[in-house]
C-alpha cells in the first residue's frame, strides 16, 4: 500500500496544468506531461489560412431556471470580451485539427492560439479519455454563446466527465484548464 503523501503526489502529478508560456506563435498545440512529470507544449499545426465561418444573427433566450442544474454546465467569463476575428479563427483552427474526432488522453489538452485568444479542449483531471470532434465544438460553442453572449469568454463542461471545451483571452501564465471551470456565472 502506498503512503498517503505518495498517493497525493501521484494524483497531483497526473492532472494537466496547461500553463501557457508567453510568446506562443499562432497555431494549434497539445500539452501533456512527459515521463518526468514536466509539462510539454507541442505545436501540431500552423494557423489555417482561411476565413472562419461568418457569425449569423442569434436570438438569445434565457434558459429556464429549471434547466440550470442539468448537464452540461456552462461557465461564463462575463465582462471578458474577446477580439471577434481572433476568437473565430482560434475556434476554427481547433475544429480543423480535431476534424471528425480525436481521443484526448488523460492529463492532455489541445489548444489553439490566435492573437489574444485561446480555444481549448481539456481532459483536466488525468483520469479519463475525452473524445471531441469539430461538430462537437460547433455545438458547444453555440451553447457557450447562447449562455454567455457573443465573443464573451466561456467554457462548456461535458456532463458527468472531467472534460471541457472553451475559449478565453490568452495571456502568459494562463492555466486555461484550471480557469475553465472557475467562474460562478453560468450566464451573462
Amino acid at each position: 500500500m502506498l503512503p498517503i503523501h505518495t498517493l497525493f503526489s501521484l494524483l497531483a502529478g497526473s492532472a494537466v496544468a496547461a500553463v501557457l508560456p508567453g510568446g506562443l506563435k499562432d497555431g494549434v498545440y497539445r500539452t501533456y506531461l512527459d515521463s518526468q512529470g514536466n509539462e510539454v507544449h507541442e505545436k501540431l499545426s500552423d494557423p489555417i489560412n482561411q476565413s472562419p465561418e461568418p457569425v449569423v444573427s442569434i436570438n438569445f433566450t434565457p434558459a429556464s431556471p429549471l434547466l440550470s442544474k442539468r448537464d452540461p454546465v456552462i461557465y461564463c467569463g462575463c465582462g471578458y470580451g474577446m477580439d471577434h476575428s481572433y476568437c473565430d479563427a482560434a475556434v476554427a483552427d481547433l475544429k480543423t485539427q480535431v476534424g471528425s474526432g480525436v481521443h484526448i488522453a488523460p492529463a492532455t489538452s489541445y489548444y489553439s492560439i490566435r492573437g489574444s485568444v485561446v480555444a481549448f479542449a481539456c481532459e483536466y483531471t488525468g483520469v479519463g479519455t475525452m473524445f471531441i470532434s469539430g461538430s462537437d465544438i460547433t455545438y458547444m460553442a453555440a451553447d457557450i454563446t447562447s449562455a454567455c453572449g457573443l465573443y464573451i469568454a466561456g467554457s462548456y463542461k461535458y456532463g458527468g466527465t472531467n472534460a471541457a471545451f472553451g475559449y478565453m483571452r490568452y495571456t502568459s501564465g494562463l492555466n486555461f484548464c484550471a480557469n475553465a471551470l472557475s467562474s460562478s456565472a453560468h450566464s451573462c
